[in-house]
C-alpha cells in the first residue's frame, strides 16, 4: 500500500530557525540576526512563503478529486429532469400536438417530449377470451384509469389466450399507434430490465377490421411493457393500405387491437387497471432555445417542423458546410394553421444534399442568449441559473475571420486534453457558469457567441402527485390533461463526496461474484426476474445435475409466481446465465437448476382433551406453522423430533400414539431417527395430512 505524503509537514518557526542556523556555515560576516536586519527580513518573508507553498501542494483540489474518479471508472450523476405520461382527455377534435408543448402543475412547467398526433376515439368494450370463454367488459372502467383490476389473461393463464380491446373508429393513422397500460404494481417490486433481458412471455398484437371482422398482423415498434409486465406503452404498426383493400369500409367500423399470448407463462398475473391510447411522454424541463436539424436531398426545397418553438417562437437558419453553420435567409416560412406545424420552403431546391440546422428561441429570450467575446484567455459567462441541465446546453460562436459564420463549440469536463485550435468549453452547473481555455488548453472565443440549446429543470423538486398535471399553457389545446400515477424520478447533481461513497458501497457490495452469499445477492438483484429463494453451493457438495466439480457452482432459484410450486422456465434459466456470466469468476462453471418439491405426507393420531373443542384445527395449524417455518429454506432437513414436539407441546394434544413420515423425491436420507435429510436443491411441503383425534 501506497504510504500517504504530507507535504505540509514544516510550520514557519521551524523553516526560520532551521534556515537561520544555515547562516554561518556560508557567511562568517553575518552575526547579527535580529529582525531589524535586512537580511533576516528576506529570511521570514521566503520562510513565510515557503509555508504557503507546502500548505497549497498538500491540498486536494475538486478538480483533482474528479480526475481520481476519472482513473477510478466513475463519473459524478447530473441533475436528471423527472419523466411520466399524460393522459390527454375529453379531446374535443383529432389534432397535432407539436414537440414540447408545455403543460404545468401549479409553477412546474413539464414538456412534450414528441410530436404526436391525437385521436378523437372511444374505448367501446373489452373483450377476454380463456380457454374459448369469452368474456366482455364495458369500456369506461378501463378508459377511466382506475378500473376493475381485470386480470388481462384469466387466473390461469395458457398459450392462446387473448384480450382484444375494441375501439369506436379507426386510428387516424396505423403508422405509428400507441396504447399505454396502467397495471396494479404486485406487492413484491420488478427491477425495470436491461437491453440484454430476454423476456419469459411473449404477447402477440393484432388489429382486428371491418365487418369481416379479419385479422391483420402487427409490428411492434417499442414496448415499454415487456409483455405486460410493467405499466407502460405499446407502439405498432399495420399495413393500413393491405387492411383498406381487403376491408369494406373500414373507417366506418370499430377496431379490435388483439392482445394473444403466444409463449411462456407469468410469475405474477397482469391486472389491467387502465388504457389510454392519447398517452404524451412528458418530461420536467423548461427549453428556452432548442435546435432541429434538417437534412435535404439534392432538389429539395421544404422541409416540416413540428416543434412548439417554430409555432410560438422565433428562428434562425444555418447551413451546415465543412463543419461551419452559415446564416441562411433565402426561405419562407409557412405556418400550417390546423396542425400547428411548420414548413420551411427556400427559394430553390438545394443543388446538392445539404444539412441544415434550425435554432429555435423564445422571444423573450432574443437578448439572454448573445454575448459579445473579447478573445482574452480565461473567459467565462454567468448564466445565474443553477437549474441549466448539462444536456440542456450548446452553443456556437462567430468564426475568429470568416464574419456571419459560425462554429459549434464542444462541451468538454476539463482542459487537459484540449489544444490552442481546440474549440471547447466547460459548464459548472452548479454555479452556472461558461469556462473558457487560456489560448493554450482551449482557444478563448472571439466574437457573437449565441446559445443554441437551453433548457432548465428542478431535478427532484419536479416530482408532482397523481392527477396534478392539469393545464395547457396553450388555452386553444382541445383537450384536457393529468398524470395517472405519482411521479418518483429525477435527480440532482451528485456531488463528489457522494460519488465515491457510491464507488465505496458498490465496490464493497461486489460487482463480482466470489463467495456463495455474492451469487445470492447477484441473482436476487437481477432485473426483470422476481426471485423468491436462491441458494448458491459448492458442486462438490452436491452430486447430480452437472455440478460434481468443485469448480461449479450450483444455483438452485425458485421465482415467485401465482403458482405454489413453480417451475424455472428455460428462458429464465437464460437470463440468469446471462447476467451472472460476466460476474463469475474465471475458471468457474454455472449451473443454474430449479428446486426439487419434496411431498410430505404424514400420519397422524392423537388423543386430544375432551374440554378443548378445536383439537384437530390446532393442531393442523401447529403442523402447517412448523413447515412454514423450519422447512423454509432450500436443503432442511426433516426433523423428526421437533415435529413430534410440536404436535405433542400443544394445550388440547394429551399423548401423540402415532407420528409417521414418509417423503417422496430424489436424494432422501432418512435416519434411525426418522429424520429426513434433504438434497441442498429441495424445498418441503406438505402434500397430505392424515390427522386422527381421539378424545380422553
Amino acid at each position: 500500500m501506497l504510504l500517504l505524503l504530507n507535504l505540509d509537514d514544516e510550520e514557519y518557526q521551524e523553516i526560520l530557525s532551521e534556515q537561520k542556523k544555515k547562516i554561518s556555515r556560508l557567511s562568517k560576516e553575518w552575526t547579527d540576526y535580529n529582525e531589524h536586519d535586512p537580511g533576516i527580513t528576506f529570511l521570514e518573508l521566503l520562510s513565510w512563503m515557503k509555508e504557503m507553498q507546502q500548505f497549497h501542494l498538500d491540498q486536494v483540489t475538486p478538480e483533482q478529486y474528479r480526475m481520481f474518479l476519472k482513473l477510478l471508472g466513475v463519473k459524478q450523476r447530473r441533475k436528471e429532469p423527472v419523466d411520466t405520461y399524460a393522459m390527454l382527455k375529453e379531446v374535443e377534435r383529432d389534432f397535432f400536438l407539436p414537440e414540447n408543448t408545455r403543460l404545468y402543475a401549479g409553477d412546474i412547467c413539464y414538456e412534450t417530449r414528441y410530436p404526436r398526433n391525437v385521436v378523437k376515439n372511444e374505448l367501446f368494450c373489452c373483450e377476454r377470451s380463456v380457454g374459448g370463454r369469452r368474456e366482455i367488459f364495458d369500456g369506461k372502467y378501463f378508459q377511466d384509469g382506475y378500473g376493475r383490476n381485470c386480470s388481462v389473461f384469466g387466473d390461469n393463464p395458457k398459450v392462446g389466450d387473448s384480450f382484444c380491446i375494441w375501439m369506436k373508429k379507426p386510428f387516424q393513422s396505423l403508422a405509428h399507434c400507441h396504447i399505454h397500460f396502467l397495471l396494479k404494481e404486485s406487492d413484491i417490486k420488478r427491477i425495470p430490465v436491461t437491453d440484454e433481458f430476454e423476456p419469459f412471455v411473449r404477447v402477440g398484437v393484432h388489429l382486428i377490421c371491418g365487418k369481416e371482422k379479419k385479422r391483420f398482423d402487427c409490428v411492434v415498434r417499442k414496448d415499454e411493457t415487456c409483455s405486460l409486465l410493467y405499466s407502460g406503452e405499446l407502439c405498432f404498426s399495420a399495413d393500413e393500405e393491405d387492411i383498406k383493400r381487403n376491408c369494406q369500409n373500414y373507417a366506418d367500423e370499430p377496431m379490435g387491437i388483439c392482445l394473444t399470448l403466444t409463449e411462456g407463462e407469468y410469475d405474477f398475473l397482469p391486472i389491467l387497471m387502465g388504457i389510454a391510447w392519447n398517452s404524451i411522454p412528458v418530461r420536467q424541463t423548461k427549453t428556452m432555445a432548442d435546435t432541429v436539424m434538417a437534412e435535404l436531398k439534392a432538389g429539395e426545397d421544404a422541409f416540416l417542423l413540428c416543434h412548439r418553438l417554430a409555432v410560438h417562437g422565433q428562428m434562425e437558419c444555418y447551413r451546415e458546410k465543412d463543419g461551419l453553420w452559415v446564416l441562411a435567409t433565402d426561405y419562407v416560412r409557412v405556418t400550417e394553421s390546423k396542425n400547428d406545424r411548420i414548413t420551411i420552403l427556400f427559394e430553390e431546391p438545394v443543388q446538392e444534399d445539404t444539412c441544415f440546422w434550425m435554432v429555435l428561441y423564445e422571444t423573450t429570450f432574443a437578448r439572454d442568449r448573445a454575448y459579445e467575446m473579447n478573445g482574452l484567455p480565461g473567459q467565462r459567462i454567468d448564466l445565474e441559473t443553477s437549474a441549466l441541465l448539462w444536456d440542456g446546453l450548446e452553443l456556437i460562436v462567430e468564426h475568429p475571420v470568416k464574419k456571419g459564420v459560425y462554429e459549434r463549440y464542444q462541451k468538454v469536463e476539463h482542459f487537459y486534453a484540449s489544444g490552442k485550435e481546440s474549440r471547447h468549453y466547460m459548464f459548472d452547473e452548479e454555479r452556472g457558469l461558461l469556462l473558457f481555455g487560456d489560448c493554450e488548453h482551449g482557444m478563448a472565443p472571439r466574437g457573437t457567441l449565441r446559445l443554441i440549446r437551453y433548457q432548465t429543470s428542478l431535478g427532484v423538486q419536479g416530482n408532482i402527485r397523481r392527477n396534478q398535471l392539469r393545464i395547457f399553457e396553450d388555452g386553444t389545446i382541445p383537450a384536457a390533461a393529468d398524470n395517472a400515477v405519482d411521479t418518483l424520478g429525477g435527480c440532482e447533481k451528485e456531488s463528489v463526496d457522494a460519488c465515491f461513497e457510491r464507488y465505496l458501497t458498490a465496490r464493497g457490495n461486489g460487482e463480482r461474484a466470489v463467495t456463495m452469499e455474492d451469487y445470492e445477492r447477484q441473482v436476487r438483484a437481477m432485473p426483470g426476474l422476481c426471485v423468491h429463494k436462491v441458494k448458491a453451493v459448492s458442486g462438490g457438495q452436491f452430486a447430480g445435475q452437472g455440478a460434481e466439480n468443485e469448480n461449479t457452482v450450483l444455483l438452485v432459484v425458485k421465482p415467485y409466481s401465482y403458482h405454489l410450486r413453480p417451475v424455472l422456465s428455460e428462458v429464465c434459466r437464460r437470463n440468469i446465465y446471462r447476467y451472472m456470466e460476466p460476474k463469475r469468476m474465471l475458471g468457474t462453471k454455472l449451473v443454474v437448476c430449479q428446486p426439487e418439491y419434496v411431498g410430505i405426507t404424514l400420519f397422524v393420531e392423537i388423543v386430544g382433551k375432551s374440554y378443548y373443542k378445536t383439537i384437530k384445527e390446532t393442531v393442523e395449524s401447529a403442523i402447517g406453522q412448523y413447515f412454514a417455518a423450519e422447512l423454509f429454506d432450500f436443503g432442511k432437513p426433516l426433523l423428526y423430533g421437533r415435529l413430534y414436539r410440536a404436535v405433542e407441546s400443544l394445550a388440547c394434544v394429551a399423548e401423540v400414539r402415532t407420528l409417521s413420515v414418509q417423503a417422496q423425491g430424489k436424494g432422501i436420507i432418512v435416519n434411525a431417527n426418522g429424520d429426513c435429510k434433504m438434497p441442498v436443491n429441495a424445498l418441503c411441503y406438505l402434500e397430505q395430512l392424515d390427522l386422527t383425534v381421539l378424545l380422553s
